[in-house]
């Protein structure tokens, strides 16, 4: 089953660091500073989503989601595998800080960090219910839309995790991080200006 993100875009952020690395490295540790922060805070943010959906009942975000694994599979079940049990910290660990690869935009680059949940059952609680059609880890078309309908009903609809936590914050994370990355700009000017200094004297 596929992983799912979530990103926030910055712009001109390899140009930047690549100057800061070579000109002014303690401007560039007190940007990532920020942006490690900022980041660490979504995260820490999506975990707290799966501790609370697991304080349900048995410790899953509903009843009928089983927390061991099942003794017999069908076949039909995600190939023999049977349906994702619910492991509260397999999830919340599973939920990582991305970077995706770099991309050039005429002359500057995009850089998107994010949230990725990469957990089976992780994914089915992010996700459940945004598609309409058959389910591809139950066999029982009837349970499936049980299933969809009580997790829209008690987490809200499809987009539970970490899109829920970027979507929330993704504003005023890029507002921080631009002031964060416009601040590291202003103190590599300096450090350019003062080495300048130096050299002509």
């Amino acid at each position: 089953m596929a992983a799912t993100s979530e990103k926030i875009v910055v712009v001109g952020l390899r140009e930047t660091i690549a100057d800061l690395k070579k000109f002014d490295k303690d401007a560039l540790k007190r940007f990532r500073k920020v942006l490690n922060t900022e980041l660490k805070q979504l995260q820490n943010e999506a975990r707290a989503e799966v501790a609370e959906a697991s304080t349900y009942g048995s410790g899953a975000p509903m009843s009928g989601w089983s927390t061991q694994p099942p003794k017999f599979t069908r076949k039909s079940v995600r190939e023999g595998r049977g349906f994702p049990v619910w492991n509260a910290a397999e999830v919340a660990n599973a939920i990582t800080i991305t970077r995706a690869p770099d991309k050039v935009r005429g002359d500057y680059t995009t850089t998107a960090f994010g949230l990725k949940n990469a957990s089976a059952a992780g994914v089915i609680f992010e996700t459940a219910g945004r598609r309409k059609g058959k389910s591809t880890v139950t066999s029982n078309r009837g349970s499936g839309e049980q299933f969809k309908r009580t997790l829209s009903n008690r987490y809200g609809k499809a987009r539970r995790l970490v899109y829920k936590v970027v979507l929330k914050h993704d504003k005023d994370v890029q507002r921080k991080l631009f002031e964060a990355l416009e601040q590291a700009k202003s103190d590599l000017q300096k450090a350019l200006d003062k080495r300048e200094t130096k050299l002509a004297a």
